[in-house]
């Protein structure tokens, strides 16, 4: 049996915190004094990738989430993306946290950066890649609760126009009445509200990445 030299794995970190993205201060080299994404190695044979993301999240900024309070972003694994070896980084969204942000283990210093002035800021390894693919399903997102809103405004705007018995009578049909039972019209009009909203939806899922 041939034996195979394993990368080493690493979890990195995105927290929304105040209206911006947490970074913190690197303590050791390399990289020494640079920002980055709060993050560090897996400890092989003892945890899973979401349980050092959390534990590191602990050490290095104070604050404390659940395996599953973490949104799997991107994988990193460009051979050089590490000077050191080859480190193969795996990104998260914390979505829910609490505890007080403040610095410790391996950052000496936390920082809370509005996103497009964090990607404009010379981060550590290749923590500025891992931002602009965060910052793409970001603004994916953004659009769909915009598409979300702008679709109920019209609708409620139309309703308040046209309320009457019988529209009334027509929209509780309507809601009320299977996909396949609708007119074609009716058809038509959901099916272009589900091919913008699929559109977004499929964009926002466009994950893992591996470049």
């Amino acid at each position: 049996m041939s034996l195979h030299e394993n990368p080493a794995c690493t979890a990195d970190l995105i927290v929304e915190h105040e209206g911006g993205i947490v970074l913190v201060k690197r303590k050791n080299e390399l990289f020494k004094d640079y920002w980055a994404l709060p993050g560090g190695f897996l400890e092989t044979g003892k945890e899973s990738l979401e349980e050092a993301a959390v534990r590191e999240l602990k050490e290095e900024t104070g604050l404390t989430a659940d395996v599953n309070d973490l949104e799997f972003i991107c994988v990193r694994s460009i051979p050089n993306r590490d000077p050191r070896s080859h480190v193969i980084s795996h990104a998260y969204y914390v979505k829910k946290y609490s505890g007080q942000l403040k610095a410790g283990d391996d950052a000496t210093d936390c920082s809370i950066v509005h996103l497009n002035t964090a990607l404009t800021l010379n981060l550590a390894f290749d923590h500025k890649k891992i931002l602009e693919c965060y910052a793409e399903q970001f603004q994916a997102r953004e659009k769909l609760a915009e598409l979300e809103h702008e679709q109920w405004a019209h609708w409620t705007e139309y309703m308040l126009a046209n309320m009457n018995e019988e529209n009334i009578n027509k929209w509780r049909r309507q809601a009320g009445t299977p996909y396949a039972e609708l007119s074609e019209k009716e058809k038509k009009s959901d099916r272009e509200w589900a091919d913008e909203a699929l559109g977004l939806v499929n964009k926002i899922k466009e994950k893992p990445r591996t470049d």
